[in-house]
């Protein structure tokens, strides 16, 4: 998704154009940043300053805790000063660190909150599509599909293009996740028409992708092939390591139905080298499964069973939740453990087929030596 999954691809465009804006603009100006926070502490500016000061430090930090601590002082002094277009920002951002702390409940809620300032305008629309990202992220498709078609509807009266485009693309994408084929083309080919329409070459970039997952879905490996390969160049350019990353893994689903064994870990490879390049937690774990399903089909067991562990430990890294924190060592060491009794059982199943091959021929060359040896000794009479 246009940063949906992105994370599978669920972290959503909308949401990852909320981050990037509030993180990319200052995340790399620490002096400034700490100069901002000093000169907030300090009260040294003029009181129709303060707001703005305050914007630019919840833009400026990467820590959940301190991005939340400064937007609800933006929202505190919005309302004194009864600015909305203030409160909607210190809102967002403070939906936008709950989303990174993988509170989506409290996320949802802060969202709710920001809708109701603009409730016809494109900033409900936007908003709404990040409600239906969440939605999405928790696995309720119904609510998701809900809010994408209220977006959708916002924004066409607005003829908000770029945001249309995302709604599409993202509707399409929760329609791929549910296995709704037929939806799914027909929105991201729509989303992917207005993208091309407004030159937006991340989205048109995504929703090649997408198109190309869909296609491997149907069985058309010919047209996922062109439209993964499309997708891949034009991301390469825009350095979207992690979408990248994605497209690399159905690459290899597509030699896998192919029957090329060897390409398809040749592409799994490539994306695991990408994402370990980059930090990328969740490709780096989604590569390794696939990796880790590849040598097992193969017969290469004990790769299998190296790239199972390292599939567990970066998926329990992606989950950061004080529950996974905390049963994290208990189940990776049980779901080891039971893929290593795995592992073992085949490897006994393995050498009793050979065993059995070896007695069953053992036995036909000794028939075969009795019937010589009788044979030589009734001539010999």
């Amino acid at each position: 998704m246009l940063q949906k999954s992105i994370h599978k691809k669920k972290a959503c465009l909308t949401i990852g154009f909320f981050l990037i804006f509030c993180t990319g603009i200052y995340s790399q100006q620490q002096t400034r940043l700490d100069s901002l926070v000093s000169v907030y502490e300090s009260g040294s500016y003029k009181k129709q300053d303060k707001l703005l000061i305050l914007r630019k430090i919840t833009e400026s930090y990467n820590d959940p805790e301190k991005i939340i601590f400064y937007s609800e002082a933006l929202i505190n002094e919005a309302k004194k000063q009864d600015s909305t277009g203030y409160v909607y920002i210190g809102l967002t951002q403070k939906g936008n660190a709950l989303l990174l702390k993988r509170d989506l409940s409290k996320a949802l809620e802060i969202y709710f909150e920001a809708a109701k300032i603009d409730r016809k305008g494109s900033q409900t629309g936007a908003m709404y599509i990040t409600i239906a990202d969440v939605y999405s992220l928790m696995g309720n498709h119904n609510n998701s599909v809900n809010y994408y078609q209220k977006a959708i509807t916002i924004l066409r009266e607005k003829k908000d293009s770029l945001n249309i485009a995302t709604a599409l693309y993202n509707l399409g994408d929760e329609y791929l996740k549910a296995d709704k084929l037929d939806s799914a083309l027909l929105y991201t080919k729509e989303s992917q028409a207005l993208s091309n329409k407004i030159n937006f070459r991340i989205g048109e970039a995504y929703c090649l992708g997408s198109i190309g997952m869909i296609y491997l879905k149907k069985g058309n490996h010919l047209q996922a092939e062109v439209n993964l390969n499309k997708a891949i160049g034009l991301l390469e350019a825009l350095n979207e390591y992690a979408a990248i990353c994605e497209f690399l893994i159905s690459m290899s689903d597509i030699y896998i139905k192919k029957g090329d064994n060897e390409a398809a870990k040749n592409y799994a490879l490539k994306s695991l080298e990408l994402a370990q390049k980059y930090g990328l937690k969740k490709e780096i774990s989604d590569a390794n499964g696939k990796l880790s399903e590849l040598y097992e089909n193969s017969g290469d067991l004990l790769k299998s069973l190296t790239y199972y562990k390292e599939y567990i430990k970066y998926r329990d890294s992606v989950h950061n939740l004080e529950s996974v924190e905390q049963m994290a060592d208990l189940r990776t060491n049980f779901e080891v453990s039971k893929k290593q009794k795995e592992v073992d059982l085949l490897a006994t199943r393995n050498k009793l087929r050979i065993a059995e091959r070896n007695g069953f021929v053992f036995a036909s060359l000794l028939l075969v030596a009795i019937l010589v040896i009788s044979v030589y000794f009734y001539t010999q009479r």
